[in-house]
């Protein structure tokens, strides 16, 4: 039987004096004296109450987290009745108290005040103060602030967990040390380190020989491997595109710069090829005149180089330095539609061009695609269709930026969640095929001519720096040739005003990706989860993230429940709750609340991975 943390207690009346536990049926299983209790704990999902005669009851919750917050439910409630006059007292029990009261003396200090007939804590030490718990546990709530001041603040514990609903910060001075004899871990949405000497984080002695795939290299290891010319490992190479369509020929002109590489090094990004020049034109031949070719068609439009940006988020924030870009609304891949772009690529390399060429064939009808690959890891790979491309300044001081939109599902291979790490992007454009021209006459055999002057060759181009060998991007002229991507499963729900129960069924014994997506004026509800379901009457395993747009006097679309069968913390195997009461832990089951007064609908969906 599990138990629901907001249902369990029965709530007390004025005359109550004990604590009545209730399953989700609202039946009383346990009674208890409040004073009979000798402490409450967690453990995993269950709620331990022990008792001073050595009983033992067990109350099962469907998550550790239900069962931590029922245990400061219980605590609230126990803290509610020690605290209430007791409802009688023996007269033995009353003439001890009065007597005992009236006819003593007591030493008031050390921490104790006494003013009039009542008694305080709070006052001078004037010896060691030492409170022995004696096993049990020791809670100050309720308080707006506790400040403790001492020149030494010693704490000694099997556990020390910090918990906090805001922001923590450590000030200190002078230096602070973290010691662990185990792995130290550190996780968070984001990081930032600010270090006064400029130097950065310093190692504290040469790791390089213990250097693993993903280990943060040094400057004397990366200018050791500079001076020794070691090469970066060689990328995978792109996906080649779909050729366009032969143009006709233009004049052969001078060859035109060469762009500027990156500096050699580590792993990094080639420097922009500069475009080709044109050649000088070719001395007339003197033979008689040839019939008129044909007009050839358009040619298509090759594949630009890739450049490269680091991921820094997926709310679609302005990207706040060079080299980083920003995707919108999600964690997921397949369900991205919106990018923001700095200016400035890794290696601050202008990426103007990059997206000129793809803005003007737009204009011209053309169809484009981009194509994203997260750098050291070739198998997770996206291909969008772009749909518009716009070069924004916000106006705040930041780095001007290009904002894209996409459109339809893309083609996703390999993991299908952004990580923050660099990715390379390329394009690829499809031209259309030109009309062939008519056949011009053969002419008359002419005299023999002189040979005309050849052309001069253009100049070459200056060579740049050479870049950081790195993993190389996609192929360069031709545009890349997606496959085609998984075809998910959609829907819609339509919402009547007021609360609204919806839901979706999959098939058991498969791995999904899943989203609920709605969006009106002042109403957004936004959810997905990646879930892993083998019998219906056992619960599923995954994650799920919900949220809702709560506007300025309520949201128009508001989640009030999500699916309960999903469980599971990442990197912790856990086997409760053993089962899933109601043997439909394949169907996903919401309630919304339409605010709107009018019916809205709802999409979702999801793939079979």
């Amino acid at each position: 039987m599990v138990y629901s943390w907001d249902k369990f207690l029965k709530p007390l009346s004025t005359t109550d004096t004990n604590i009545q536990i209730m399953d989700n049926d609202g039946v009383v299983k346990y009674t208890l004296n409040p004073y009979a209790i000798l402490n409450v704990l967690v453990n995993n999902n269950l709620l331990k109450i022990n008792l001073k005669s050595g009983s033992l009851i067990s109350i099962p919750f469907s998550t550790t987290n239900e069962s931590k917050l029922a245990i400061t439910k219980i605590k609230e409630l126990i803290d509610d009745l020690t605290i209430k006059i007791p409802n009688f007292l023996t007269k033995d029990v009353k003439n001890y108290v009065d007597n005992t009261i009236s006819g003593g003396t007591f030493d008031i200090g050390n921490g104790l005040t006494l003013l009039g007939n009542t008694m305080s804590v709070g006052g001078t030490l004037y010896e060691t103060l030492k409170l022995d718990g004696g096993s049990n546990d020791f809670m100050a709530t309720g308080f707006d602030n506790m400040t403790f001041t001492s020149s030494v603040y010693d704490v000694f514990s099997e556990f020390i967990s910090l918990d906090s609903t805001d922001s923590i910060q450590v000030l200190a001075d002078y230096d602070i040390t973290v010691n662990a004899n185990g792995q130290l871990s550190l996780s968070g949405d984001s990081g930032l380190i600010s270090i006064g000497n400029t130097q950065g984080l310093v190692y504290n002695g040469d790791y390089s020989l213990g250097f693993v795939t993903h280990s943060l290299v040094d400057k004397k290891y990366v200018d050791n491997a500079i001076s020794l010319g070691a090469s970066g490992t060689s990328g995978t190479d792109g996906t080649s595109g779909v050729n366009g369509t032969s143009g006709s020929s233009g004049i052969n002109g001078n060859n035109g710069t060469s762009g500027i590489n990156g500096i050699s090094g580590t792993s990094g990004t080639s420097g922009i090829s500069g475009y080709s020049g044109t050649a000088g034109s070719s001395g007339t031949s003197g033979s008689g005149t040839s019939g008129v070719n044909g007009i050839s068609g358009t040619s298509g439009v090759d594949g630009a180089v890739s450049l490269r940006w680091t991921l820094q988020d997926n709310i679609l924030n302005d990207p706040n330095n060079s080299g980083l870009f920003t995707v919108g609304y999600n964690a997921y891949l397949v369900l991205t539609q919106y990018f923001k772009f700095a200016y400035n690529s890794l290696n601050s390399i202008a990426s103007e061009g990059f997206w000129n060429t793809i803005i003007n064939s737009l204009v011209i009808g053309k169809s484009v695609s981009l194509q994203i690959v997260e750098v050291g890891n070739p198998s997770k790979i996206a291909l969008y269709n772009i749909s518009s491309v716009v070069y924004t300044d916000p106006g705040t001081g930041g780095p001007l930026f290009y904002e894209v939109t996409t459109t339809g599902i893309p083609s996703v291979y390999g993991s299908g969640m952004w990580s923050y790490n660099d990715y390379s992007v390329s394009f690829s454009i499809s031209g259309s095929s030109g009309s062939s021209g008519t056949s011009g006459t053969s002419g008359t055999d002419g005299t023999s001519g002189t040979d005309g002057t050849s052309g001069v060759n253009g100049t070459d181009g200056t060579s740049g720096i050479s870049g950081v060998n790195g993993t190389d991007g996609t192929s360069g002229n031709n545009g890349t040739s997606g496959s085609s991507g998984i075809t998910p499963t959609t829907g819609s729900w339509v919402l009547d005003p007021g609360p609204n129960q919806k839901s979706f069924t999959v098939t058991p014994d498969n791995t999904y990706l899943m989203w609920v997506n709605g969006n009106i004026p002042n109403g957004i509800v936004k959810w997905n989860a990646m879930v892993t379901i083998s019998n219906t009457n056992v619960p599923a395993i995954g994650s799920q993230y919900a949220w809702y747009y709560n506007a300025v006097g309520g949201g128009m679309l508001v989640f009030t429940s999500i699916p309960d069968q999903i469980v599971g913390s990442s990197g912790v195997i856990i086997n409760s709750p053993s089962g899933y009461v109601a043997n439909t832990s394949n169907v996903f089951k919401f309630e919304i609340t339409n605010n709107t007064g009018t019916t809205q609908s709802v999409y979702y969906g999801y793939t079979k991975i």
